[in-house]
Parts: C-alpha cells; sequence; structure tokens
C-alpha cells in the first residue's frame, strides 16, 4: 500500500508519549515541502468529533500512529511511519 499513498498526509499521533513524540519530531524538522500535517491528539485542541464518522476515538488514536492520505485512506502502525518517512523524498 505504501507505494500507491497520496500525499499530503494527515498524521495522528500522541505528543505525550515519549516514543511517538521522538518518531515525530524528525519528521517535524525535514517536512519542507508540506506533504505532511501532523495532528497532536493529545494536544488540549484536539477535536475527537472530527473523526467520529469514520469510526475512531480519542482513544484509538492515542494507542497507535495513524495516517490518513490525501484519498482518505487510512494507515496505520509501521505502514503509517513508513508512508510519513517516504513523504520527505
Amino acid at each position: 500500500m505504501a507505494s500507491d499513498v497520496s500525499y499530503p498526509l494527515t498524521v495522528f499521533y500522541d505528543a505525550s508519549c515519549p516514543a511517538c513524540a521522538a518518531q515525530i519530531e524528525p519528521l517535524k524538522k525535514c517536512n519542507t515541502h508540506g506533504r505532511l500535517e501532523l495532528v497532536d491528539c493529545s494536544a488540549p485542541g484536539f477535536h475527537e468529533g472530527l473523526l467520529a464518522a469514520e469510526g475512531l476515538t480519542h482513544s484509538m488514536l492515542m494507542k497507535r500512529i495513524r495516517v490518513r492520505d490525501a484519498r482518505g485512506r487510512w494507515l496505520l502502525g509501521i505502514g503509517a511511519v513508513e508512508a510519513a518517512y517516504r513523504a520527505l523524498w
């Protein structure tokens, strides 16, 4: 699936998780072409209702990194991270 991902990607992650934050930091620094929109699900202003229609809860978003591509397709876990890093090249 990673080869047919459509950019830009929206990356949903938990910045309160040290491992997640460490994964996202290089993406923030290298996202010079704007192919990633990084959304911190742990931020006070995050509104989970926006994704309720997709069957996602805040709890689900906090457990695993998830990426939605430009066509609305979802990737999670390592597939999501791989697609996000591919966006940088």
